[in-house]
């Protein structure tokens, strides 16, 4: 492309405008002669319609150039069609939106570290909530935002699923985390996963991860609730049995089995009952029957 001497106001009017899209005239027109007045290099982006009438993503560059004895002769440049590297371009920009909206509204812990020092890449809310930060760890290294997590084991294995590529299974993993100015401990199921490039190189590691702090402490209360009960039936010699509902067999306790002369801990109802004297025995079945109707199990 070259443009010569000086109609080149008229010559932009009369032959570039119908070429291109009226949303990008404006800004290609002022650039182009901006560039002719300060003759300087240009170079700028625009959408041009073909003669089928399609719109495609076009780049002008030129700069000015000088005869032999140094004079100003004109413009040369260039104009290329880069409607495919734009919508390549654009296609990975909404690929990214969708990916980052993706992880914003999933309701667990979502966050991508890249590179050998793990750097935070993305992380929704949810995860940052976890660690106590805000979006400010965004960029930075995962050991300089969560400096809680030193010595603790979650470094090493975002290393190891980094440099093995096996994803890693986390299960009611405690981590001692700092909330509201105070370190606790917080039980966490997760996964690290090793994300690959179009090449097969690992690039980073996919953390998701499910708060289950809850669910463990009151499974350890029901726990110790249990062995306080057992303890306390050893200590006061009483036996305890179970009735399940759906197979109607009784299963007993070492002690209740032998005060009933059974040979095994499980025994069918029927024989269960038969080992229980009148008037009891018919107080029992009809306690039994009572229960069942609530599909519950007798204890």
């Amino acid at each position: 492309m070259i443009s010569q001497g000086c109609p080149t106001r008229n010559c932009w009017r009369e032959n570039v405008t119908w070429v291109i899209a009226e949303q990008d005239y404006k800004k290609t027109k002022e650039a182009y002669l901006k560039a002719l007045e300060q003759k300087s290099h240009f170079d700028v982006l625009f959408r041009a319609r073909k003669n089928n009438g399609q719109l495609i993503w076009c780049r002008a560059a030129g700069d000015p150039f000088y005869d032999a004895e140094g004079q100003y002769g004109g413009y040369a440049g260039f104009c290329m069609d880069i409607d495919e590297i734009i919508s390549v371009r654009q296609a990975v920009i909404e690929s990214q939106n969708q990916l980052t909206s993706m992880i914003q509204q999933s309701p667990v812990g979502i966050c991508l570290f890249t590179g050998l020092d793990m750097k935070i890449e993305i992380a929704n809310d949810i995860m940052i909530g976890y660690w106590g930060k805000d979006s400010s760890v965004i960029g930075l290294p995962m050991e300089e935002a969560v400096p809680e997590l030193r010595g603790q084991p979650f470094m090493d294995i975002l290393q190891q699923v980094y440099s093995t590529g096996e994803t890693y299974y986390g299960h009611s993993v405690p981590a001692n985390l700092k909330l509201n100015g105070k370190i606790s401990t917080y039980y966490f199921e997760f996964t690290y996963t090793p994300i690959r490039d179009s090449k097969g190189t690992i690039y980073g590691v996919m953390d998701i991860a499910i708060d289950v702090t809850d669910q463990v402490i009151a499974t350890k209360k029901l726990e110790e609730t249990r062995m306080a009960l057992a303890g306390a039936i050893e200590l006061a010699e009483l036996s305890t049995w179970t009735l399940d509902a759906e197979t109607k067999t009784i299963t007993c306790s070492d002690r209740f089995k032998e005060w009933l002369g059974l040979s095994a801990g499980t025994a069918d109802r029927e024989e269960f009952l038969q080992r229980i004297s009148e008037p009891y025995r018919h107080k029992v079945a009809v306690a039994w029957k009572s229960r069942q109707r609530f599909g519950r199990t007798i204890l």
